[in-house]
């Protein structure tokens, strides 16, 4: 299988069902623009294909060329949609592959800035090992990338927003990087935010994001899998503009101790369910030196908040965990292209 085949597959893989193929052309009369220009090595490609994914379940594909010029454009009704692409490298032939960095990239209206979709050379296939798990490299152009955390998803159904399965420690510097993992169908993804040297947060202008070309991989039972991870820089900063390319549902506040100090390293959650039972559909980044957080939400909804010092885990006796009380039942009603501040979090050790 080649890497343009195997792109062509993800689009039903990302959402477990078999979408239904169709071109621009069937959409109804109101819909909405979404144009881009695609970037390699600074430079627009001038051949190779756009796929626009509708990120709901049954959701269709839709197709389109790139121009001579680089750009491309779409005719789509509202909503989510993962923005993928395939060329290849024009002076040497070999396969590209792009992954919208802000995918799904939500479009509920003419978007007036153009989509800039960056194209990195894809890696290889991933190859049988020795041992137990995933390891390889996080590339950039590449060059090794340290620092960078790979996680693991073992499906889509929440964009990759919410709890990893499983992330590894920062890579090293050689770009290495190394996930114990038992057999299973795995999402690989890898983010470098600077300081943070987390995988979980808001991806922010200069941080580094990348999403295995040949996702997702299967890991069988006494084997062990080697494949490398391209990175891609992020060019603009999230939620600026509520039309603006990746923009989200932006939430911030303060989480402060009971005591009154602020509570730096916590994280804000938000779950889908009133029991906030599993893993959180949303995370926070960590909470500033004075508490603040910033989270992003990549749809409407009604989603419960709760603060904790440790995530992935249940709460354990001396952990610092608090629940948002600006309602009763912990809740926040979110529609698109809401900028929420003043969600404020108190936490307390529990016994």
């Amino acid at each position: 299988m080649n890497t343009t085949r195997s792109l062509l597959l993800l689009p039903l893989l990302l959402l477990i069902v078999v979408s239904a193929c169709a071109t621009t052309q069937e959409r109804p009369e109101n819909v909405f623009n979404l144009s881009g220009s695609t970037r390699f090595n600074g430079e627009p490609l001038s051949s190779g294909e756009i796929t626009a994914l509708a990120a709901e379940p049954g959701g269709k594909v839709y197709k389109t060329s790139i121009n001579p010029d680089g750009s491309f454009n779409f005719q789509l009704s509202a909503g989510p949609y993962f923005l993928m692409g395939t060329s290849r490298n024009p002076a040497s032939g070999l396969e590209l592959f792009a992954y919208l960095t802000n995918n799904p990239i939500q479009l509920y209206g003419h978007i007036p800035v153009p989509v800039i979709l960056p194209f990195v050379s894809s890696t290889e296939f991933p190859r049988k090992i020795s041992g137990q798990g995933i390891r390889g490299k996080v590339l950039k152009e590449g060059e090794p990338v340290s620092g960078a955390v790979v996680a693991v998803f073992l499906d889509a159904t929440d964009d990759f927003h919410g709890l990893a399965y499983q992330e590894s420690f920062p890579s090293d510097a050689d770009g290495e990087y190394n996930l114990d993992i038992g057999p299973g169908k795995y999402y690989v993804l890898a983010r470098s935010r600077g300081k943070a040297r987390t995988f979980h947060g808001p991806l922010l202008k200069g941080d580094l994001s990348g999403y295995y070309p040949h996702n997702p991989v299967i890991l069988r039972v006494g084997e062990g899998l080697l494949l490398d991870v391209p990175m891609v820089r992020i060019n603009r900063p999230r939620g600026k503009g509520t039309l603006a390319p990746g923009e989200s549902i932006i939430v911030q506040g303060k989480v402060t101790i009971v005591t009154g100090e602020s509570a730096p390293g916590v994280r804000v959650v938000l779950y889908s369910v009133p029991e906030m039972l599993g893993r959180p559909t949303f995370i926070s980044s960590p909470a500033g030196d004075d508490g603040t957080y910033r989270l992003e939400v990549s749809r409407s909804g009604k989603f419960y908040a709760a603060a904790r010092a440790v995530i992935g885990r249940p709460p354990e006796t001396g952990e610092l965990m608090g629940f948002y009380d600006g309602t009763e039942d912990h809740s926040l009603t979110l529609e698109w292209g809401d900028r929420v501040e003043g969600v404020d979090i108190v936490v307390r050790e529990i016994w």
